[in-house]
């Protein structure tokens, strides 16, 4: 489907091209390494042919793919494990170049991306459970659980090769096949793994790459379901234009953490772990913080720990117009006070930051600020916290940091969200589902329970 390009440039990584499978002529995109703001190489922007083949390829491997037995299409799972295994250390050079992480964070998330898919290998074989009996008087009825088809799945750049894998993996493991658009800025890793499934999969992976025009083909195309992670924004958009089929939406967080007087002594250091990781961009990171009562000694040594940092060290954001909406967000918010950490990146990197707000409509706490940044809010007691952590538009995820371990899940079940934690922040697991609420989106990520977001229920009755 895809017509591929490789290229050495001067750092001896891929450019790579992908366009129609016609002779028509497409536009280049220009791909840039984060790290250092230059060129890094080229991409072709898909046309309407590209995405119609896309889908049509897809269609013909949902044929097949549909009626594979769980426990064949866990073993063509499974192959698809290993094959990413042998290529592991090639997928985290791609990820690092596209994202300027550091090469050892890219191993990791290589890492956790293939167990996600070995994982799901395993489900596969436990949702296929049918319910029968009889609820009518001369009748049994039966209950099951279809794929859905072809899905559409737009992703992100925070996370490439892990955000394709939570959704790519529940999609297969369900019997659905996929068309995923990644990123413009962050494809390598998503083509890399089109092209090993190709190999396992028949037209049961799709990629194409493209601008929001091609994404836009892409939401309006005969798909039969869609999955998003993103902005609010563009999810919204999406479920408006499409009300006639599936759609699921992840659109980000912006996580409070409410910090109690006895919190750990190791509460700062876990939190700035936190936050850096990934340079901030991820929409479960712990961005509010809300301090109860007297707290100045935790305010201190958040702060001197985030004077230590260095941006080299965790890795720039993205791209350039990520960096202008930062700079753009804290030049149109008061704040109280402010610490900065040392910038000595090149490219997109920001220093780590930390800013005592009082204003609750400041555009610092209302907005999901996807940077290392975090603002500090001071609170006198638990009803109030917990009215700050609740008053913005989003709500994925939170935490809470205290040594009463009971009163501290008290308090996160009063905490907006589907996933919190106590005295813990980022601690995930494909067994452990991830799901929000609000303008977080409706969709549910990791676990079992994500194998029902791919599918449609059918209820059969017989008379006799």
């Amino acid at each position: 489907m895809l017509n591929r390009r490789f290229t050495s440039n001067n750092n001896n990584f891929l450019s790579l091209v992908a366009g129609s499978a016609t002779h028509e002529v497409a536009p280049l995109l220009d791909l840039k390494n984060p790290a250092t703001g230059f060129k890094r190489g080229s991409i072709v922007n898909a046309s309407s042919q590209t995405v119609k083949q896309a889908i049509t390829e897809s269609c013909a491997g949902y044929q097949v793919w549909k009626d594979y037995t769980p426990a064949l299409r866990a073993i063509r799972l499974l192959e698809l494990v290993t094959a990413l295994e042998n290529e592991s250390f090639n997928l985290a050079t791609a990820e690092s170049l596209s994202t300027g992480k550091p090469l050892e964070q890219s191993l990791k998330e290589v890492s956790g991306a293939i167990d996600v898919f070995r994982f799901y290998a395993g489900a596969a074989r436990t949702m296929q459970s049918q319910s029968a009996g009889k609820y009518v008087d001369n009748t049994l009825s039966m209950v099951t659980h279809e794929p859905v088809g072809v899905w559409g799945v737009i992703l992100p750049w925070n996370y490439p090769i892990m955000m394709l894998a939570w959704r790519l993996a529940p999609i297969l493991a369900s019997g659905n096949t996929a068309v995923v658009k990644p990123a413009l800025t962050t494809p390598d890793t998503a083509l890399m793994i089109a092209k090993i499934a190709s190999q396992i999969l028949p037209n049961v992976v799709q990629v194409i790459v493209g601008d929001d025009t091609v994404g836009q083909e892409l939401v309006l195309s005969n798909v039969d379901g869609l999955a998003f992670t993103g902005s609010a924004l563009v999810g919204h958009s999406i479920a408006a234009l499409r009300p006639d089929i599936k759609v699921s939406l992840e659109l980000g967080g912006n996580g409070a953490c409410i910090v109690l007087p006895d919190a750990p002594l190791f509460t700062a250091e876990r939190l700035v772990m936190a936050l850096i990781y990934n340079a901030g961009q991820s929409c479960a990171a712990p961005a509010r913080i809300i301090t109860v009562g007297h707290n100045g000694g935790f305010i201190d040594r958040l702060t001197r720990l985030i004077k230590g940092t260095h941006s080299s060290k965790f890795g720039p954001l993205n791209n350039l117009d990520q960096k202008v909406r930062l700079q753009n967000i804290i030049s149109n918010s008061e704040w109280k006070h402010a610490e900065y950490g040392v910038n000595d990146g090149d490219g997109y990197h920001v220093a780590a930051q930390v800013y005592l707000v009082e204003d609750n409509e400041s555009p610092l706490i209302q907005e999901e600020l996807f940077a290392p940044v975090f603002t500090i809010q001071e609170a006198d007691n638990i009803p109030e916290a917990l009215r700050l952590a609740n008053s913005v538009g989003q709500a994925l995820s939170n935490s809470v940091w205290t040594r009463d371990i009971n009163f501290g899940l008290q308090v996160a079940q009063g905490m907006t969200g589907g996933e919190s934690w106590v005295n813990c922040h980022l601690v995930q697991s494909p067994e452990l589902p991830h799901s929000g609420r609000k303008g977080s989106g409706n969709g549910t990520d990791l676990s079992a329970q994500a194998l029902m977001e791919y599918t449609k229920v059918k209820t059969i009755t017989v008379g006799f």
